[in-house]
């Protein structure tokens, strides 16, 4: 096979590694290897990885500020008012009941 577009110059890449990756050559990089189903990119799995870690980690910064407030609060004396909306306890925010 030849590839007309990549030329190799030095020797940080074989000559050979485009041939190797078109062929899969590189073992354990496959969807099934992660437990994924074929049809699913690995790719795509690891970018929905990383955005739900981003999410996560907004959420624990924004508790820790949230309870670096509260502790102010408690210190200086003056009334905690809470940025979350509904606030924590509200009936608003309760699961609705559950069937039988």
């Amino acid at each position: 096979m030849t590839f007309h577009s990549t030329r190799i110059g030095g020797a940080i890449l074989s000559g050979d590694l485009p041939a190797k990756v078109e062929r899969d050559y590189f073992p354990g990089l496959k969807p099934a290897d992660f437990g994924l189903p074929a049809w699913t990119k690995v790719k795509d799995e690891i970018a929905r990885g990383c955005a739900e870690a981003q999410s996560l980690w907004a959420t624990r910064d924004t508790i820790l500020e949230i309870d670096d407030q509260f502790a102010e609060a408690q210190t200086t004396g003056k009334p905690f008012i809470s940025p979350l909306n509904p606030p924590p306890g509200d009936l608003r925010a309760c699961h609705p009941p559950r069937e039988p």
